[in-house]
């Protein structure tokens, strides 16, 4: 385990570009946690202008909208490291939540490498199908494909030694990749395998789900997690993704309540300033009707 040195310049970067009211709260908690760590909080909200990164234009479809939004969470902490100075950057999605008494994740990891969590076994399939269609329509090497290796990119910690894995010229060379499913997550797994960046697996407890011991079922609607917040609870970081419908709602109650518990009055003061969220759930999606469900039998037959 590499520990921090104290003449590093650390930086911990949330990137909340768009509307995402919820990051005045997730920000408060990552801007204690990077005074505790010894690390500059930075909250990036506006996108750098095209002349800095000149990704050009991409449809929303195939794959996911604000494809460029999911290249700048390389390009940013590249900016970071390879022209400002930092020697280790933090990158976290302002979906996250961190809890007071986390222990330092720079401590974690070693020179030259990058820290991730591990993630779906089924996500990453997914996108090393991506990668190997790129490379075969390339003619280029194949890379190594390990599923243990692959992140949830809500939490990435990079250091300055691999910056050039992901320059933005390699970003904007492997730019087809933000067409997959997981667009950062299918990018950031080529450029560090393609330049064979050294991988530290951080424990689970910097990058997970809350109430994870629940159904999957269950987080559809959700929007309190705090009754799921046990008191022998081992997370470091809370990370609320899509798989919950409601996080305009949850990610809010999620990081206030955590934020009291170390200064209530700020707590108070931050959701004072938030907009409130709608409290009227998603209409369900309606069966189909006798009359449909009827001729999609009768289709199935005759196929």
């Amino acid at each position: 385990m590499g520990v921090a040195g104290s003449n590093e310049r650390l930086a911990i970067l949330m990137i909340a570009i768009g509307a995402r009211p919820w990051s005045r709260a997730t920000s408060e908690l990552f801007r204690d946690y990077a005074n505790k760590c010894g690390a500059t909080f930075i909250l990036q909200t506006e996108e750098p202008s095209e002349a800095d990164f000149p990704l050009p234009a991409m449809p929303d479809s195939p794959g996911r909208a604000h494809k460029r939004v999911y290249a700048l969470k390389a390009f940013l902490p590249w900016r970071l490291l390879a022209q400002e100075g930092y020697d280790r950057v933090l990158v976290v999605d302002d979906s996250c939540c961190v809890k007071h008494d986390a222990p330092n994740v720079f401590d974690f990891i070693e020179p030259g490498a990058v820290g991730l969590t591990e993630t779906s076994h089924a996500h990453a399939e997914l996108s090393f199908k991506e990668i190997r269609k790129y490379l075969k329509a390339r003619g280029e090497p194949e890379i190594p494909y390990n599923p243990e290796h692959y992140m949830n990119s809500g939490v990435m910690l990079y250091t300055r030694g691999m910056a050039d894995a992901i320059s933005p010229e390699r970003i904007l060379a492997a730019r087809e990749m933000l067409f997959a499913a997981y667009p950062h997550q299918t990018l950031t797994y080529y450029l560090l395998n393609s330049a064979k960046v050294p991988l530290t697996i951080l424990p689970k407890a910097f990058n997970r789900l809350p109430a994870s011991t629940l159904p999957p079922g269950e987080w559809t609607n959700m929007t309190d997690a705090t009754p799921y917040l046990r008191e022998d609870d081992d997370t470091y970081i809370y990370h609320v993704t899509g798989a919950f419908k409601r996080r305009e709602v949850l990610i809010p109650s999620l990081a206030l309540h955590l934020l009291a518990r170390t200064d209530p009055e700020r707590a108070r003061a931050v959701a004072a300033t938030m907009p409130p969220p709608s409290e009227v759930a998603p209409a369900p999606v309606a069966p189909p009707s006798i009359a449909r469900r009827i001729a999609r039998k009768l289709r199935s037959l005759v196929r």
